[in-house]
């Protein structure tokens, strides 16, 4: 800023400075008068600034924040907020000073007409009318500061797997602390003074919906999201995070949502047990055999009901489930069908016994066009594995199979053939891989 020519002047640096930042900027006071002093003034910060300390290389330089009770510092004869007051300054025609400044800026704002503010009076005291106050030299002033909101989100506390339309937490399938996105400087430190209103959403499985609240002001430079759910079970989600101008952020690792979600112990086998199934009258129960503590975890219709495909064969059941244990635990998969349409066949036994269980998992196995190896493909949840028909089961497992001895029918009024069809797989626990299954 300058004055008018014939009265005192003064500038403010102006330029780009870091948003959220403690920074230096400087002021010139330059008196252009011919025959007037520039004895004091009151300089105002922009909004959302702060001016923390400063000093004047003539007279005093006093930081007036107007703590409670305090006056105001006048701006044409107005009270107008907080201020430095220069004070002494007996600065004669020609002559200029600098007011050197710690200042915190507004975090994470970007663009300049951050203005600066300032009112000279002749009297060294600040004293007399604002009539007596010396003019701008609006030509020559530069009166704003600009800031680069070089701010970013980062995940500070990353979400985890969950049950479907549980809360998710920092911890899988468990109580935990709620996923939470800081806001980050350019050199990605918390930016502490920032409550920048922050906004998540799925940032993959885009088929299911995001509950809870999804757009939370931050708090201390920290947004945290504590009722957020998802709807429909899948593997590899993620969240993103964006605020403004700010750049975005993505929750890594991935984590997966689940239908079914059991707590197991050798000490209770018989509790580890769940059942998963559709409006259609489908459903698998799985029953496994815990060896260590440990997770039982089943869906239907896991990523978007993509479908397991044997080549073929065409199954009654138009679902896929998915089973997920540790790799040492043997498990029953007892699927029960209710078919759409009235199968063909005399009899509910011939029926049943052209019912074959289509199944893939990561690990090879033998199936009914033979041993492995066979060819690898790709599973449902978009992972590499094999798929292929169950071989019926010897009188000792030792892989995959259907245990067609234990097959069965049950009475069903809502079914076109009056009965639903119950079919067993068997996974023995030498078998290192979860399995999809229809």
């Amino acid at each position: 800023m300058t004055i008018a020519p014939g009265a005192p002047s003064y500038e403010t640096a102006s330029g780009e400075v870091a948003s959220g930042q403690t920074v230096g900027i400087t002021a010139t006071f330059k008196n252009e008068t011919t025959t007037q002093q520039l004895g004091s003034a009151n300089l105002f910060w922009p909004a959302g600034f702060n001016v923390v300390s400063a000093t004047s290389s003539v007279g005093s330089a006093t930081v007036d924040s107007v703590p409670s009770g305090a006056k105001a510092c006048t701006y044409l004869g107005a009270a107008n907020g907080p201020c430095v007051e220069l004070r002494n300054l007996s600065l004669q025609p020609g002559q200029s000073f600098i007011v050197t400044m710690t200042v915190m800026t507004p975090a994470c704002q970007q663009g300049s007409g951050f203005t600066w503010l300032a009112e000279p009076k002749q009297a060294n005291n600040f004293s007399g009318s604002p009539g007596n106050d010396l003019g701008l030299d609006a030509a020559n002033s530069q009166p704003n500061s600009s800031l680069d909101g070089a701010c970013s989100l980062g995940w500070s506390t990353e979400p985890s797997s969950a049950k479907t339309n549980a809360v998710i937490t920092s911890n899988s399938y468990a109580a935990g602390s709620a996923p939470a996105v800081t806001v980050l400087d350019q050199n990605r430190n918390p930016v502490p003074t920032s409550i920048a209103p922050v906004s998540v959403a799925l940032a993959t499985n885009l088929f299911a919906k995001l509950n809870g609240t999804t757009t939370q002001a931050a708090s201390g430079g920290v947004a945290s999201f504590g009722d957020l759910s998802i709807t429909a079970p899948a593997t590899g989600y993620q969240l993103s995070a964006s605020s403004g101008t700010l750049t975005a952020a993505t929750s890594n690792p991935p984590f997966n949502v689940t239908n079914q979600v059991v707590s197991c112990t050798p000490s209770n086998p018989a509790a580890c047990s769940a059942t998963d199934g559709t409006a259609n009258g489908n459903h698998a129960q799985v029953n496994a055999t815990p060896t260590s503590a440990g997770l039982l975890l089943e869906s239907v219709n896991a990523d978007d009901a993509t479908q397991l495909n044997c080549a073929g064969y065409t199954s009654a059941d138009p679902n896929t489930y998915q089973v997920t244990t540790p790799t040492d635990w043997g498990k029953t998969v007892t699927l029960t069908i209710r078919p759409q349409k009235k199968l063909s066949g005399p009899n509910a036994n011939k029926i049943l016994a052209a019912q074959q269980i289509c199944f893939g998992a990561p690990a090879d196995f033998t199936t009914t066009s033979g041993p492995p190896p066979h060819q690898p493909t790709t599973l449902p949840d978009g992972s590499t594995g094999f798929i292929g028909l169950l071989p019926d089961c010897p009188k000792i497992p030792t892989g995959p199979c259907h245990a067609r001895s234990q097959d069965t029918t049950v009475t069903d009024p809502l079914s076109p053939n009056g009965f639903d069809l119950v079919l067993v797989a068997v996974i023995p626990a030498a078998f290192a891989g979860d399995p999809h299954m229809r």
